[in-house]
């Protein structure tokens, strides 16, 4: 593991589940208007205002529903408690888009120290999205961390982890117990699953010629070769590395750095993710790389 990663953050803007709620209740919240011609004649297309900032965020048709901030975590949490799990969360809030991560009490996997470096133990938890701007609908996947750096690790490619989505037409609310309800008794399956993800990860060494190839080859899962420059900087990485390693910089980073946009944050982790579970090739780069 590199040493930056180590910021003893420990569960740092974790806070209990009664409190998770009640600060909910101060996030943005939407309210969908019908549209009119110039002639006065009502369109059957409905704008979704957010009325926090009052901006228009998307049009819709008349089955589209909302569903507010509030109301999804409310349910997100209660039903985690109705599964027998309590626990700590974290809201980001990214205005038009929520992100709420819990993580579930005494269920831990603990990480083998003869494969890893010993320095936190992996805990179990389910991360909840919702928009109004249809970017995403109320879904909730796996979620998991390391509890020295709490960087999020979401699962929302691989097939042995459960997942919930759900479009915001018809009762969405009343479509997401038993889901989640699923998802929760499918995390206490997947320990070994997640071990030997973690155990080829960390023995899979990938060795860059020259910074210019690292660049090139991170800007694919990075949004972009100046976000994997920054990245490279940030956390000096040497040109020789893991794939958990890789992983775990793209992750801390879109887990922690406030001022991204919902779609760099999301397109990092799933990033992070192929990275995880395919590995990845080296990029050449022909000539040396112009950086600013």
């Amino acid at each position: 593991m590199l040493d930056s990663f180590e910021k003893g953050m420990q569960m740092n803007g974790f806070i209990g589940f009664d409190e998770l709620v009640d600060n909910s209740m101060y996030l943005d919240r939407a309210e969908k208007v019908p549209l009119f011609f110039e002639n006065g004649e009502r369109s059957r297309y409905y704008s979704v205002i957010n009325r926090n900032s009052e901006k228009e965020v998307c049009t819709v048709s008349e089955r589209y529903g909302i569903v507010q901030h509030a109301d999804a975590i409310e349910r997100f949490i209660t039903s985690v408690q109705s599964a027998g799990i309590e626990g700590y969360g974290r809201i980001r809030n990214f205005g038009d888009t929520v992100t709420c991560d819990v993580i579930f009490d005494n269920f831990v996997v603990r990480e083998n120290k003869e494969s890893f470096d010993g320095k936190g133990d992996i805990h179990l938890g389910a991360t909840m999205r919702n928009s109004f701007n249809k970017s995403v609908g109320f879904s909730v996947y796996p979620f998991m961390l390391r509890g020295v750096c709490t960087n999020g690790m979401i699962f929302k490619q691989r097939s042995a982890f459960n997942r919930l989505y759900v479009k915001h037409i018809g009762d969405v609310i009343g479509k997401v117990g038993n889901g989640i309800k699923n998802i929760v008794e499918n995390m206490f399956k997947i320990e070994n699953a997640v071990l030997n993800m973690i155990d080829v990860a960390t023995n899979n060494v990938i060795t860059f010629e020259k910074r210019e190839d690292m660049i090139l080859t991170l800007g694919k899962y990075a949004m972009g070769e100046r976000r994997a420059y920054q990245l490279i900087e940030q956390y000096d990485l040497p040109l020789s590395l893991s794939v958990w390693d890789l992983y775990q910089v793209l992750t801390e980073y879109a887990s922690w750095t406030r001022d991204l946009k919902y779609s760099v944050y999301d397109g990092i982790m799933e990033g992070a993710e192929t990275i995880l579970i395919n590995g990845l090739t080296v990029e050449k780069s022909g000539t040396p790389l112009v950086t600013v």
